[in-house]
């Protein structure tokens, strides 16, 4: 649910969308996000937090996807550190020939080195902040895992009015979400219909006949009346019966 409000809040054409209550989709986003934290949680650090093997089950593999990620972190630094050694290294050796003479620069192809080291040093800036990126994107997917994992290791307990309030909660959110894909699904068959409309068949500006087509007719007419003229010279005429 938290995936699809957020696509339809990233669509200029659905985010606007309103339930009967008024709520847009961001509205309806941040009250399950609120939902999640206030009422799932506790619902599911009670029953995950159990001794089964199902739950220990899952909290190993959130473990293992945890350790996952450090290992992928561990090799995206070490990749930052290869690329910027050869930064710098490159660094060094362009100060070491900036006191070259053009003349000397333009004969020994200097210069050409020059500009491959940059071109070599701008692709591997880029890719240096790919691996940032992807750093931290990293880094935000094992928060996510920790705090599920410390959720579920957290012991809450409730009554039956918890559950009952939740769930009241949980079918107004649901009831909300169908109003508001109902309404995109419906938008985006007009959208559709609008754009894949039939609009007939072609229209012709001006004449069917174009600028010198006249011309061109008279021209073959002439043409054909001449060549008939010639043949009914050079032919024998037909004898009468």
């Amino acid at each position: 649910m938290l995936d699809a409000l957020e696509t339809l809040e990233g669509d200029g054409r659905l985010a606007g969308l309103q339930t009967r209550s008024g709520a847009t989709p961001s509205d309806l986003r941040v009250r399950i996000s609120n939902f999640n934290n206030l009422y799932l949680s506790a619902i599911m650090s009670r029953n995950l937090g159990n001794e089964d093997a199902l739950t220990k089950f899952y909290q190993t593999d959130l473990s293992l996807r945890i350790n996952k990620i450090y290992e992928q972190i561990a090799g995206i630094d070490d990749a930052i550190l290869s690329i910027q050694s050869v930064i710098s290294g490159e660094q060094r050796a362009s100060a070491a020939g900036q006191g070259y003479s053009s003349d000397r620069m333009q004969v020994t192809g200097d210069a050409i080195g020059d500009i491959v080291n940059l071109v070599n040093k701008s692709s591997l800036s880029d890719y240096l902040t790919t691996l940032y990126e992807k750093k931290s994107e990293l880094i935000d997917e094992r928060s996510e895992l920790n705090l599920r994992l410390s959720k579920i290791l957290e012991k809450t307990d409730y009554g039956a009015d918890f559950l009952d309030t939740a769930e009241t909660r949980l079918n107004a959110l649901n009831a909300e979400y169908g109003e508001l894909l109902a309404a995109a699904r419906k938008m985006n068959r007009e959208n559709n219909a609008t754009l894949s409309r039939a609009l007939g068949s072609p229209h012709r500006a001006g004449s069917l006949i174009p600028r010198r087509g006249i011309l061109i007719i008279l021209m073959a007419a002439m043409a054909g009346g001449l060549i008939g003229a010639v043949l009914a010279l050079a032919l024998p005429p037909k004898s009468a019966r």
